[in-house]
């Protein structure tokens, strides 16, 4: 699937993690449990720009868009608006009123409301029922770092990438917008929007059975596993359904047609768990974690120069915006949470005068539930090896099932990482494998009435073609 490779065309420098879980998002809207993601980040780190590039690929017709929503908006749409529907906030600030109707939909999947109204041939008072059915697939972005209980519980936290490095990528980018390579990318924008617009439309609201799920395994004996555990077991979902046009489709007596899942698709869901959701199980939000490790290695050296014990090295928030170039509200935002947690505390400052702090954290950058593996593990989670071995003991699947092929989304974006095994990287894959990413023209008309997933190097884009044997569809 050359989705990342069409998000790069559409402007976005790095974030393959993000994009991909979006584009998740965005098609899981026509399942019964539809991917409902969170985007806090600072003002201009560019969340703005990923969730339109992302949502530029919906079609319109599915897509509902808003900057502000009042208390009552949502208990007044159709019966039926928000089925299979995306709804977008741009931003949490314009629909802070609706927060309680937002959380009942995506928990809920309806709302219900009754109010008085006067009856205009009795005159009398009369109470009136309004039912809105969903759930839509659900984005949101906040430049509030701090996300309290309720919004975690229900939705994924994704966080952009805010360092150095990719700040200085998108500066590349920008500087290569009016090139030729640049116009020639603007230009193909609306050829990947069609192909996208027709493959979304094509997606067939069915459902996905995971028969792999009794063998996972997610989270140890804490509480907050219990709302991020299902988040995971959606996550295997909407891959599957993603790729519904490459898997048979099966009948059942009881449940009707449905597809499964492969334990390809829970190697994917696995890479993207590792480094979306562990962060749910850290007090600080992630770029409160990278201000941790950058002010740690500055405090490690500035002790070196000096000679002196670390805990007695004391400095500025003008040294640190200096030798981190980090903004100063960035900077102010996130070192409060940091003094809040108490990993530095404060030993001079008030108004007039410079505050000055020292580090009270002698450990490393990664939380201590993930420095055991890089910055890359989480409590309980199954490797698909392990998962894979325990299915062919109980006759699951047959033995001679090949491994499932690993994936490594890392490897596109500037964010540094704890070094990785080889991979297969899906949007950068060798020719032999996948392939380059092909440039297609989408065929507006159906030839033979029938259309279908062809491949592009075997990309899968959405083209109209002729049905194979049988009424199959055939891919190229």
């Amino acid at each position: 699937v050359e989705i990342l490779g069409d998000a790069k065309k559409l402007g976005i420098v790095g974030e393959p993690f993000n994009a991909l879980l979006d584009y998740l998002g965005v098609t899981s809207r026509k399942l019964d449990d539809p991917l409902a993601i969170h985007t806090p980040a600072s003002s201009g780190a560019g969340k703005s720009f990923l969730l339109d590039a992302i949502l530029s690929l919906c079609p319109p017709e599915d897509l509902i868009r808003v900057t502000s929503l009042s208390d009552k908006a949502l208990f007044y749409k159709g019966e039926n608006s928000l089925v299979h529907k995306v709804l977008a906030v741009e931003e949490v600030a314009g629909a802070l009123g609706a927060r309680y109707a937002i959380r009942s939909l995506i928990s809920e999947k309806v709302l219900k409301s009754e109010t008085t109204i006067k009856n205009p041939l009795t005159g009398k008072m009369e109470t009136q029922t309004s039912v809105v059915y969903g759930p839509p697939a659900f984005f949101e972005t906040t430049t509030n770092p701090e996300t309290d209980e309720e919004t975690r519980s229900r939705l994924i936290i994704q966080t952009v990438d805010e360092s150095v490095e990719q700040t200085l990528a998108i500066l590349a980018a920008q500087r290569n917008a009016h090139t030729v390579a640049g116009w020639e990318r603007k230009l193909a924008r609306s050829a990947i929007l069609a192909r996208h617009h027709a493959f979304q439309r094509l997606l067939r609201p069915v459902r996905v059975v995971n028969r792999f799920e009794p063998l996972l395994g997610y989270g140890d004996g804490r509480l907050l596993f219990r709302r991020d555990h299902p988040k995971y077991l959606n996550l295997i979902l909407a891959i599957a359904f993603l790729f519904q046009m490459q898997r048979p489709i099966k009948q059942s007596a009881t449940i009707g047609e449905h597809i499964e899942v492969t334990l390809d698709d829970i190697a994917l869901a696995n890479e993207l768990a590792l480094e979306l959701f562990g962060y749910s199980l850290d007090d600080l939000s992630p770029p409160s974690r990278e201000l941790l490790r950058l002010i740690s290695d500055y405090v490690q050296r500035r002790a070196a120069e000096l000679g002196v014990d670390p805990a007695k090295v004391e400095f500025h928030r003008r040294e640190l915006r200096q030798a981190l170039n980090w903004s100063e509200t960035q900077l102010r935002r996130y070192l409060r949470a940091l003094v809040e947690m108490e990993y530095l505390v404060p030993v001079g400052g008030r108004v007039g005068q410079l505050f000055s702090y020292r580090l009270l954290y002698d450990g490393e950058a990664c939380p201590p539930w993930r420095e055991n593996d890089g910055c890359r593990h989480l409590p309980g989670l199954k490797s698909v090896e392990e998962i894979r071995a325990q299915a062919i003991a109980s006759g699951l699947i047959a033995a001679a099932t090949p491994l499932p092929r690993k994936v490594d989304l890392g490897q596109t974006s500037p964010r540094k990482r704890a070094p990785r095994q080889e991979k297969t990287n899906l949007a950068k894959t060798s020719p032999s494998d996948f392939g380059e990413v092909a440039e297609a023209v989408f065929h507006s008309e159906k030839r033979n009435g029938e259309a279908n997933l062809a491949s592009f190097s075997r990309g899968h884009i959405p083209v109209f073609e002729k049905k194979g044997r049988n009424g199959v569809p055939a891919y190229a």
